[in-house]
């Protein structure tokens, strides 16, 4: 089956079989608390595994046997090399600081999910979290955007990746992770197109969600380590005081007014934005690397991966159309996100 919009059109139905999926849970939760037999998915994180599987890579599938299509000719498969999987390393792990600082900022208007959702699990083997929130959609949604979707999109690379990156925040369905993840899905489609591999995508996917999930399990562990016999939480204010009152009472006392009328929230973004710069300064640096080394070899020209076949000088250019599948995608989006305010608590 042919499409002029295969990747909005495979999108739309992705969309729309997920949130399928995500309806028929939130039933079958509902009957359980009927019937007196809650289920709580965190007790279960090998369901959260599962419905990764079945609500992205089924309808993948599925997908690819409607349109008869191969799995294999919408993956890139070139070998990665030791040196790009060096080089993937160390720029996923400086740019995690400017992840972080993007979601510390949303932090400011919209809820923070995740973070409610990793500090809920936090008595969860580490292993199991790496496993469900690292290595699963690491795999996963690759195989999916910087895979089939990004195979299937047309344009320059600058559009693919931008158009990627767009579909690949939506999917999240959720504000707060709306403008990291399109960064990133900005990022990682650069990456795949350079090297041609999918490994490319999966491997700073992985790195980047598996310090996420780790810092936050050490950082609760430690939390609830120091806190086990405590009374009460104390505050940074009172932190601080605590730490200096012993040798020096009186900076002891000016930290602590000091920490009781700052912004903690301002504060973690002024700190994590000095350390922002330095690293993402140092991203780019190795990205321009990578790029370098990418194209000595392999050649690569910057025109898509599926290059169009271009048009005779004296064609007229094509005339705009609009994807009225990306409109229903995004009006998908837009209705999944903002009903909430207006469903009473």
């Amino acid at each position: 089956m042919k499409l002029e919009k295969p990747a909005s059109v495979f999108m739309l139905f992705l969309l729309v079989f997920w949130l399928i999926i995500q309806l028929g849970l939130g039933v079958a939760i509902g009957a359980a608390y009927i019937l007196e037999r809650p289920i709580n998915l965190m007790d279960h994180l090998y369901v959260m595994i599962l419905l990764q599987l079945i609500g992205l890579l089924l309808p993948l599938f599925l997908w690819l046997i409607i349109t008869k299509d191969s799995f294999n000719r919408n993956m890139p498969n070139r070998p990665l090399g030791i040196t790009n999987a060096v080089l993937l390393v160390i720029m996923s792990l400086l740019i995690v600081p400017a992840v972080m600082l993007i979601s510390a900022i949303s932090s400011l208007f919209v809820t923070n999910d995740v973070a409610v959702l990793l500090q809920s699990l936090n008595t969860q083997p580490w292993w199991l979290m790496m496993l469900v929130f690292a290595v699963t959609p690491g795999v996963v949604e690759e195989l999916v955007f910087r895979g089939y979707i990004q195979s299937n999109t047309r344009g320059s690379i600058a559009k693919i990746a931008i158009l990627n990156g767009f579909l690949f925040a939506i999917m999240h369905l959720n504000p707060h992770q709306f403008v990291y993840t399109f960064v990133l899905g900005i990022i990682f489609a650069y990456m795949v197109y350079y090297t041609k591999s999918i490994w490319a995508g999966i491997i700073p996917h992985f790195l980047i969600n598996g310090i996420n999930v780790t810092l936050s399990h050490w950082a609760m562990g430690a939390v609830n380590n120091g806190y086990e016999y405590a009374e009460y939480e104390p505050t940074l204010a009172q932190q601080l005081y605590e730490i200096f009152a012993p040798t020096n009472p009186d900076f002891a006392q000016r930290a602590y007014e000091w920490a009781y009328n700052v912004n903690i929230d301002l504060l973690l973004i002024g700190v994590l934005g000095i350390f922002a710069v330095f690293t993402t300064a140092g991203f780019a640096g190795v990205f321009v690397a990578f790029v370098s080394h990418n194209r000595k070899k392999s050649k690569v020209l910057e025109v898509s991966q599926n290059e169009a076949v271009q048009p005779e000088p004296d064609e007229p250019p094509k005339r705009f159309k609009m994807d009225w599948w990306l409109v229903g995608v995004v009006a998908i989006y837009l209705f999944v996100v903002i009903m909430p305010f207006f469903i009473p608590n």
